[in-house]
């Protein structure tokens, strides 16, 4: 985990530097009072008149002790900053997830069982269109396609969970279905194939001879053995879906962590863009690790040593 960690903040830290510009020509576009002298005092204060390399080691070693910096644009600390978005941006991924599982694993079962029928026909007509069409294009549709036929627009932004519960799920609903789509198309697909190699095993035969129905033999042998790739997917994908909040959340005007990364972006604020993209792929190598361990309980043939 840590020299994957190590790696994202050499290229984030890079790829922002190579973007012209930097955050005190993103704050002063359209002013031109400012002298150079003046310009140069602003780089001074906020670390960015010392060479590249000495702002990535001052940054990471401050990372390393906890302080991932202060925001160049809101001058607030950056961790602060990404612990206010969090739940925003949890909530709607953890709600994409649930979504895409609940949708895709019935679907991807029902299509392996009943193979080559007008059942497994529409289960794969259904995973193709919703890997077919990216993310933004569905949310789009969700907001226009209700607001022309119906007068029915979707409200922006995003109610609190605690006080407003209704509010917030009206609200994320929408982006829940686009942001998932693309995550439960995956999973039908993977469900169907794995469950198929599964249903050919040798013990599937024998669970079958010995008189077993057959829903004890899906739940009880089939789905527990078909679980791995799928697990694998779906601990891989979550730190896509949080990736993927970026547009969702812009789309939708949720203020994530999404937004904070976009905004962050615009405005060329290092700090700040760096703990987004940083703190992202700690959460996405640590599903990672949950999922490695997790094998070993959906499959008792696995053991860690």
């Amino acid at each position: 985990m840590l020299p994957v960690l190590w790696g994202v903040s050499l290229i984030v830290f890079t790829a922002i530097r190579l973007v012209p510009g930097d955050v005190i020509m993103a704050k002063m576009q359209g002013e031109f009072s400012a002298k150079p002298e003046q310009l140069e005092r602003m780089r001074a204060e906020l670390g960015l008149d010392v060479p590249g390399y000495v702002q990535y080691f001052r940054w990471i070693g401050g990372v390393v002790r906890g302080d991932f910096g202060v925001s160049m644009n809101t001058f607030r600390p950056v961790l602060s900053e990404i612990i206010s978005r969090v739940p925003i941006t949890a909530e709607l991924a953890i709600i994409s997830l649930l979504f895409a599982i609940v949708i895709a694993i019935p679907i991807g079962v029902a299509s392996a069982v009943y193979q080559d029928t007008w059942i497994d026909y529409a289960g794969r007509l259904l995973a193709m269109l919703t890997l077919s069409v990216p993310s933004f294009v569905i949310a789009s549709a969700l907001i226009l396609f209700p607001s022309i036929w119906w007068g029915y627009f979707p409200p922006m932004g995003l109610a609190p969970l605690t006080s407003r519960p209704l509010e917030n799920l009206q609200q994320v609903l929408p982006a829940t279905v686009a942001l998932g789509a693309i995550l439960a198309g995956q999973v039908m697909r993977l469900t169907r194939s794995s469950v198929l190699e599964v249903l050919r095993s040798d013990f599937v035969r024998t669970a079958r001879a010995k008189g077993l129905s057959g829903l004890a033999v899906i739940s009880g042998h089939v789905l527990r053995a078909s679980l791995i790739p799928v697990v694998t997917l779906i601990g891989s994908d979550f730190g896509r879906l949080l990736g993927g909040t970026v547009v969702i959340e812009t789309i939708f005007a949720f203020p994530g962590m999404g937004l904070l990364t976009l905004t962050s972006i615009q405005l060329r604020d290092y700090t700040q863009l760096q703990g987004n993209v940083l703190f992202i792929a700690a959460v996405f190598v640590l599903f990672n690790l949950l999922v490695d361990l997790l094998y070993g309980v959906l499959d008792p043939r696995i053991r860690y040593s």
